[in-house]
């Protein structure tokens, strides 16, 4: 097939492209409501635990980047006008015209902004940038397009919500076929860079969407003065902090930052070039790259001009100053004063105004967050009628930030060409990143595409859940845990054991689950992906002990805290992500007593609950394990080592043993017929408890190193007097264990478990 047979652009082709460059969205109209929402969600917990070296630290005003994204798109225009498709396919002036006639300029929120720049912007220019940016050569295209602009559900209650730019994903035959073709029509490398992006649906560009009352002019011309960006950190003024921890951060340290685009379509200042890595190092480093998910890595200046009719502006207003729960908590006495000194000041000043600007700072810190995770550079913030297009600069830790965009009235360019020049831009940009990647890591491999709102959204939260307990991997980081505390510690290559643990190493296991039962503060640390905590979350346990009853009942509140020291608490770090569900998300990490003697670190799993319907259905799940213990249900359910509510009101955690792997992981967990028998005989005494576990799968039957059986995941048990139930639920596990044996222990299983039924 030829793909550059052309001469010249066919007819009236370059006069509709024009037609859509000027093209403007009409005025958003903001429905009649009872109340208003001008919310911003504050940072999530997973944002404050962000690696310093990730975090937003200024914002700076771009005033060319308009002008540089329409240069752009000139370029790319004449570089494809030899071999643009005819007219066909392509969205004409005329179409749009009859598209206004219906259009609902009416909206209530965030949603309803999303769903118009989905149903007309993208939907007009992504055509066009796809055609120029990616296969220019492919005249035959009929102007079908790779590229697609999605929405993420974000937590409802919030005037807020995500975008995201990507390449569209595969589809049925019928409609790969022309695809196929049009991909035969790329450059190699370009077909590669799209490839490995579409099957590891990595985002190109991110987009914050807010609501019309949340993105008001004001709101929006403000952000290019930010300046100094202070970062919300984890608030540990209730806890002391381990000084040594700050030395093991520095030890462990993975997070490194990736590059930026070496031939970017955009003019940065020259003071950003001055990044935090080492030039000469730049290659090594990289180890939080983008795209790293499927390559393998380890884990204030004067009030700006709107962009409007030529030069005009918008009424002047002076920056904001960093909120006055910006600032983290330091561990150390002198900023620990410094924090003081600050907030006594800001204090002084917060007004009604300046509480606004504080909702300013908690969008673009999202903002920034969401750009981050999926490691995007162009940042979009569209709220209808104002528009600011941003760059995340990696190396100096800047958003640089447009002028206002003013997408109703805009010209020179108008808005359709600005909207050609962000899709483009962010194709390229992502292209330069992927060619510096692809010398350094020749051999990328796809990823799930992963988590891309953070994990505490539970509206967004995709797959099952594997439950607490287990240390499987699902797609979300390294498998991590397996060793210390366990009944073959050595067999993983653990510090925390030899090959054959000894007294000593059984001792002080105990004495670890000991002291973790006796203890009501944990200080939850993240290490891994992006993720590396500053300073630690503090958890206070909320329900009693399950292991030591007869201990006063902790504080039910976090509003009844005090300061605690040291040899009060439990440091946890989490090490990697294991799933998701409805119930929460799962954690494998390391616990260790503070100031404790003769105690070594356990693995453990802990589960984190968001949002009251995941925190209810996780005390739920404590309350199951408390009623199983309480008839004398212990073996073959897991240690539960405490039900905890962080201190900020964020999250709760339940906090477990580290149990083994699914039934279900390859290579198969083998086991013996005796632990198949004690698992089943755990399952008669759940029942035995008037409880139906209620979510018998592979995934929740956990297997150790010695074959030992542990059940887990009560998110959807019940009580239950109804035995055909309990009888179908116990064939379940019967069959899931069965599976795992081979015929001759099979036979032996069917026999004891006869006699075992009829004794």
């Amino acid at each position: 097939m030829s793909f550059t047979t052309a001469t010249g652009p066919p007819p009236g082709v370059l006069d509709e492209i024009e037609a859509l460059f000027s093209w403007n969205p009409p005025r958003l109209i903001l429905a009649p409501k009872k109340e208003l929402s001008t919310a911003t969600c504050p940072p999530s917990f997973y944002d404050k635990h962000f690696s310093p070296d990730l975090v937003l630290k200024r914002v700076e005003r771009l005033p060319n980047l308009v002008q540089d994204l329409a240069s752009n798109v000139d370029k790319a225009l004449s570089a494809a006008s030899a071999t643009l498709p005819p007219l066909k396919g392509f969205i004409t002036a005329e179409q749009r015209r009859f598209d206004l006639r219906r259009i609902e300029r009416e909206v209530t929120d965030e949603k309803g902004v999303a769903n118009f720049y989905d149903k007309y912007t993208a939907k007009y220019c992504s055509d066009l940038a796809s055609t120029l940016a990616l296969h220019p050569a492919a005249s035959f295209s009929e102007w079908d397009s790779l590229l697609i602009w999605t929405q993420s559900v974000a937590s409802s209650g919030y005037a807020i919500m995500d975008g995201l730019l990507r390449f569209i994903a595969e589809s049925d035959e019928e409609i790969e076929g022309p695809r196929a073709h049009i991909e035969e029509s790329m450059e190699n490398a370009k077909r590669r860079f799209f490839e490995e992006m579409r099957k590891s649906k990595t985002p190109l560009a991110s987009y914050q969407i807010k609501s019309l009352s949340a993105g008001s002019v004001e709101v929006m011309i403000a952000v290019p003065n930010l300046g100094k960006f202070y970062w919300t950190y984890c608030d540990a003024r209730k806890c002391h902090i381990n000084p040594k921890h700050e030395k093991s951060r520095s030890k462990v340290k993975q997070v490194v930052v990736g590059p930026d685009a070496q031939a970017p379509p955009w003019t940065f200042p020259d003071n950003s070039l001055k990044t935090s890595v080492d030039p000469a190092n730049r290659d090594r480093e990289i180890g939080m790259l983008p795209f790293a998910s499927h390559l393998g890595a380890p884990s204030a200046s004067r009030p700006q001009p709107v962009t409007k009719s030529g030069p005009s502006t918008l009424p002047s207003q002076p920056p904001p100053g960093p909120s006055s729960s910006s600032e983290h908590e330091s561990a150390t006495k002198e900023k620990g004063k410094k924090r003081k000194r600050d907030d006594e000041v800001k204090d002084d000043d917060e007004d009604e105004a300046y509480k606004k600007d504080r909702h300013d700072l908690s969008a673009q810190s999202l903002a920034w967050a969401q750009a981050v995770r999926v490691d995007a550079t162009v940042v979009v913030l569209h709220s209808g009628n104002y528009e600011l297009v941003c760059l995340r600069h990696r190396g100096s830790q800047t958003l640089y930030v447009s002028d206002v965009i003013e997408p109703p009235t805009c010209f020179n360019p108008g808005y359709g060409k600005l909207q050609v020049g962000v899709y483009i831009a962010a194709i390229q940009d992502g292209m330069d990143r992927w060619q510096q990647l692809s010398s350094i890591i020749p051999h990328p491999k796809p990823s799930d595409g992963g988590d891309l709102i953070g994990g505490d959204k539970s509206q967004g939260d995709q797959g099952h859940n594997r439950g607490s307990g287990s240390g499987h991997k699902d797609g979300h980081g390294r498998r991590g845990g397996k060793g210390r505390g366990g009944r073959r510690a050595g067999k993983s290559g653990s510090s925390a054991g030899k090959k054959d643990p000894v007294v000593d190493e059984l001792a002080a296991i105990e004495k670890t689950i000991h002291e973790a039962n006796n203890r009501d503060v944990v200080l939850l640390y993240l290490q891994y992906d992006v993720y590396d905590s500053l300073v630690p979350a503090s958890f206070l346990r909320s329900a009693p002990s399950l292991m030591a009853p007869t201990r006063p009942t902790p504080p039910t509140s976090p509003r009844a805290t005090r300061t605690y020291g040291l040899e009060e608490c439990l440091t946890v770090v989490l090490t990697s992500e294991i799933g998701r569900g409805a119930t929460g998300v799962v954690h494998s990490g390391i616990l260790k007593p503070e100031n404790s003697d003769g105690t070594s670190p356990l693995d453990v799993v802990v589960k984190l609950a968001f949002g009251y319907d995941q925190r209810d259905a996780l005390g739920s799940e404590y309350e199951v394990y408390r009623r199983l213990k309480s008839n004398g249900v212990s073996r073959g359910i897991g240690t539960v080592l405490g039900f905890f509510d962080d201190l900020e009101g964020a999250a709760c955690a339940l906090v477990m043993r580290y149990a083994g792997v699914p039934l279900d992981t390859e290579p198969r967990p083998c086991f013996s017929k005796s632990e198949c028998t004690s698992a089943l005989s755990t399952l008669k005494s759940i029942h035995g408890a008037g409880i139906l576990q209620g979510d018998i799968r592979q995934e929740n039957i956990l297997v150790d190193d010695l074959g030992g059986v542990t059940i887990i995941d009560f998110g959807h048990s019940r009580q239950c007097d109804d035995q055909e139930a309990k009888d179908e639920e116990y064939a379940r596990l019967r069959h899931f264990l069965r599976k795992s044996l081979t015929s001759g222990d099979v036979s032996y299983l069917d026999v004891a478990l006869s006699q075992q039924e009829t004794g």
